[in-house]
């Protein structure tokens, strides 16, 4: 058990008055053992008190200082400036491996709960890591985010806007967060099978809603996107505009080429490619967001997939057959004031943190 400051002082005081200090060591519950090592460490050091130094306040009230005695710190601040800079660098590290860094750095080796308790201090927290593509906000694709959106906050009002993308779906559509107890995982049951994927390909409008969307089983080739756009001109044809259309879309590989084949159609609309790692230009994606989490309502409400199983139906039938009316249910729910709101936030919101080159 730690002797107490009281109890020091008392020793120290008996000593230097010539009193009984083991009696004293007794009365504060202290072997002799331990009183003998606090006077001998007074008597060659000078100090009252055993690793510590004492001093009073403003009130007279005697405080003890920080323990440790001289011995210096191997965290200074050249070192946490230093840890800083390789948190920042290398955030996924484990505490062993930035102890190892700052030892190939030249500082002194420390264990790791001391570095723990060191990046706590410093406001540095764990947290769910986000990885992200490297070129995904290098200056290159930034600059061409804004020349983008110069372009686009010139003559967005000239055209009559249509957003075009796909998304993969399947049966593990579930929320990454969720309610329990304190202390308890939040466990959710879900599918053992995640049943085949499904690709759904849209063109979204602020004026037309959802003016084509198609649902296939698999990933979405180049074919097919060729065949939607061709979809897209048939019923553009059926909605004419006193604006020109335009037609933009990201630069997924089934994308590759599509301008060349949709030249004879520029009389109906217009192709433009948004740039690189930019989902906050385009209004699709919040589009496909509101879409999963429809989804995603659908099956939680629905029951078990499994139980939905008709007479001679297999399974994976079943699931298909239910994720696609889901997935279509969804769609449906897709209205104009959604997907308007969707698309103000990119001509307001997007475009403005384009222009000041913001990470995306």
């Amino acid at each position: 058990m730690a002797v107490t400051l009281q109890a020091r002082m008392a020793l120290v005081e008996a000593y230097n008055q010539n009193m009984d200090w083991k009696t004293v060591a007794v009365s504060h519950r202290v072997t002799v053992d331990t009183a003998r090592r606090i006077i001998n460490r007074y008597i060659k050091t000078g100090k009252d008190i055993e690793c510590f130094v004492i001093f009073t306040d403003n009130i007279g009230k005697i405080k003890a200082g920080k323990p440790g005695g001289n011995k210096p710190t191997k965290i200074t601040e050249d070192y946490k400036l230093v840890l800083e800079v390789e948190v920042e660098k290398h955030p996924d590290f484990t505490l062993q491996e930035y102890v190892e860094k700052m030892v190939q750095l030249g500082f002194p080796r420390v264990h790791f709960s001391s570095l723990s308790k060191t990046l706590n201090s410093m406001l540095f927290t764990m947290k769910k890591a986000y990885y992200e593509p490297a070129k995904r906000n290098a200056p290159l694709t930034k600059e061409s985010r804004k020349e983008f959106a110069q372009w686009l906050a010139e003559n967005y009002q000239n055209f009559h806007l249509i957003w075009v993308d796909e998304t993969g779906l399947d049966l593990y559509l579930t929320r990454t967060r969720g309610r329990a107890k304190k202390g308890k995982k939040c466990t959710p049951v879900y599918n053992n099978q995640r049943g085949k994927h499904i690709s759904v390909t849209m063109a979204v409008s602020a004026a037309l809603g959802v003016v084509v969307s198609k649902i296939q089983i698999g990933g979405v080739g180049r074919d097919d996107f060729i065949g939607f756009l061709l979809d897209l001109k048939d019923q553009l044809l059926n909605h004419p505009s006193n604006k020109p259309y335009l037609v933009l879309m990201d630069n997924a590989p089934a994308h590759r080429n599509v301008e060349a084949i949709m030249e004879p159609f520029e009389n109906i609309f217009t192709l433009k490619r948004l740039p690189i790692y930019s989902p906050q230009l385009n209004a699709i994606e919040f589009c496909f967001s509101n879409l999963k989490a429809s989804i995603r309502h659908l099956l939680r409400v629905g029951g078990p997939v499994d139980d939905l199983r008709l007479t001679n139906e297999t399974l994976t039938a079943c699931r298909t057959r239910i994720l696609t009316a889901y997935v279509e249910e969804s769609v449906n729910r897709l209205d104009t004031h959604t997907i308007g709101q969707h698309q103000t936030y990119v001509l307001v919101k997007g475009l403005q943190e384009a222009l000041q080159l913001k990470d995306m």
